[in-house]
């Protein structure tokens, strides 16, 4: 992320960073929309609050964040919850919760309801291996196309672009190629992929940190997707942004040619 700020104007930077303060609500987390204070949308706010000149209140944050049970969350939310307590506690965050449940969380608490899809099982893995824990590489052979490329579902024909950039991460060399050309090969000439935000970033992500060749420069696209509250929105078309969409903004900035 911290190359995509620098890639960004001072004004912007002032803008986003005005944003991203205004975001955090009196009880200590950020809100999403609506103006809600709300754990998933914190986490997004303290990734942004490592970026320099960023004005937030940390000491707040950690207060509210001690009053969750990390047991009562769903993957994506306990994904939320020990990343943002990493942002906060850096040197003791591993050591502060037993983290054996997230062995065991039923099905429902998956994205999809599906354990072994390949967002699923990059969020757990991800996780759990920044928490010193081995896992084993993940068999996602029913979600595979024949171009390499990845879906949600299994056995279904219609590839995810986030499905596929998770893949990535967690597939052997040979295959991951295969499957980051394929992925490379689906971006449109505006620089977007899948038509967002979240799509586009993800996708840059993935071949940027591997070092497969973009073809298209998105800066046109992210700067369309801009709001003058200095979030970014999920497409050009829509009218507010929001914590998560600024992080996949500043981060595609930062993986665009």
């Amino acid at each position: 992320m911290l190359q995509g700020w620098k890639r960004m104007g001072d004004e912007a930077k002032a803008i986003v960073s005005e944003g991203v303060a205004t975001a955090q609500g009196a009880a200590g987390l950020f809100c999403g929309r609506g103006n809600k204070e709300d754990l998933y949308y914190s986490f997004f706010g303290l990734l942004l609050s490592l970026m320099p000149s960023m004005r937030v209140n940390s000491k707040a944050c950690r207060h509210a964040l001690d009053s969750i049970n990390l047991a009562s969350l769903d993957l994506v939310h306990s994904c939320a919850f020990l990343r943002s307590l990493r942002i906060l506690h850096p040197f003791t965050w591993r050591f502060k919760y037993d983290i054996s449940s997230l062995r065991s969380l039923p099905p429902t608490a998956y994205p999809h309801g599906d354990p072994e899809a390949p967002y699923s099982r990059f969020l757990l893995d991800t996780l759990l291996n920044d928490c010193g824990e081995k896992t084993s590489r993940p068999d996602l052979h029913e979600y595979r196309l024949p171009d390499g490329l990845y879906s949600n579902l299994k056995n279904q024909m219609e590839y995810n672009v986030n499905a596929t950039a998770a893949a990535a991460f967690l597939l052997p060399d040979g295959m991951r190629r295969q499957t980051l050309q394929a992925l490379a090969a689906e971006q449109a000439t505006d620089g977007s992929f899948g038509g967002n935000l979240l799509s586009t970033a993800v996708a840059l992500f993935a071949l940027h940190h591997d070092q497969e060749t973009i073809r298209f420069s998105a800066k046109g696209y992210l700067q369309s997707c801009f709001r003058e509250n200095g979030f970014f929105a999920p497409t050009p078309e829509a009218p507010e942004g929001d914590l998560e969409y600024t992080v996949y903004g500043v981060l595609a900035m930062g993986a665009t040619p």
